[in-house]
C-alpha cells in the first residue's frame, strides 16, 4: 500500500498486525513492525509520526529515556551554545 502512496493504509495495516503480535505477546516482533513503520513514515516526511513510531518500537522491548526528551534537547543545546562561546576568538 506504501508503494502506492496509500501512507495511512499502510499504517493501518502495520498497526493492525502490531497490536496482534503484541497480544500473543511476540514483543520483538512487534517492536521490528513499529521500527520499519517509523522508516515509512520518515521517507515520505512524516516526521513526528516517525518519531512516534519509532519511540513505540523502544518501548515495545522494555527500553525507556533516561531523561525526558525535552529536557535532553535543552541539554545538547546548552552545551552546543557553550562550544560557540568558547570557539569565539577574542583580541
Amino acid at each position: 500500500a506504501a508503494s502506492r502512496g496509500h501512507t495511512d493504509e499502510a499504517s493501518a495495516t502495520y498497526k493492525d498486525a502490531i497490536l496482534l503480535l503484541s497480544g500473543v505477546g511476540a514483543d520483538r516482533r512487534a517492536a521490528e513492525l513499529w521500527f520499519e513503520l517509523g522508516g515509512l513514515l520518515q521517507d515520505v516526511g512524516e516526521a513526528a509520526a516517525a518519531l512516534d513510531a519509532y519511540r513505540r518500537a523502544a518501548a515495545s522491548t522494555g527500553l525507556t529515556p533516561r531523561i525526558p526528551l525535552h529536557e535532553a534537547m535543552a541539554r545538547a543545546g546548552q552545551r552546543g551554545r557553550q562550544r560557540a562561546l568558547h570557539s569565539v576568538p577574542t583580541s
